[in-house]
């Protein structure tokens, strides 16, 4: 988000005040994987020439009610040809609970805004299809508020 002014707990907060996203990136990951994903989406200038990708390892809890353990990694990539390794801009260790967005803090080698995550812990197929069915709903609802 291109705020650093958030309050926490930031889910109360982002109920109840508008906010500017620079770029979005929806991953599912697998128990105890790495999983990437390029950093897309963009919708400002900010980020456009940018390639950045998120890779994250999640550690599931054993009940549904802990936290999930998840290890994040933003990258930069090199210029196309370059043997360099990608740039390391963020690597961080997050305890996240179920549907409760989260305030990463120490961000600003990625962004001069701030970072929120928020994890959804998936036990079956059937509850990725109920949170795509509820995004794809938020969206519809939220082109209708534009001016």
């Amino acid at each position: 988000m291109s705020s650093r002014e958030l309050e926490e707990p930031i889910g109360r907060w982002l109920q109840d005040n508008a906010v500017t996203i620079r770029s979005a990136v929806n991953l599912v990951a697998f128990p105890n994987v790495p999983t990437s994903m390029p950093w897309g989406q963009c919708v400002d200038s900010v980020c456009a020439s940018s390639a950045r990708s998120v890779t994250i390892t999640a550690h599931p809890p054993e009940r549904t009610s802990e936290p999930i353990e998840l290890e994040l990694r933003i990258e930069e990539a090199q210029p196309e040809g370059s043997e360099q390794a990608p740039k390391l801009l963020l690597e961080t260790r997050a305890r996240a609970v179920h549907q409760v967005p989260l305030l990463l803090s120490g961000t600003s080698s990625v962004s001069d805004g701030s970072i929120v995550l928020t994890a959804y812990l998936l036990q079956r197929h059937d509850d990725l299809q109920r949170v795509l069915l509820c995004r794809a709903q938020q969206a519809e609802k939220e082109k209708g508020l534009d001016p």
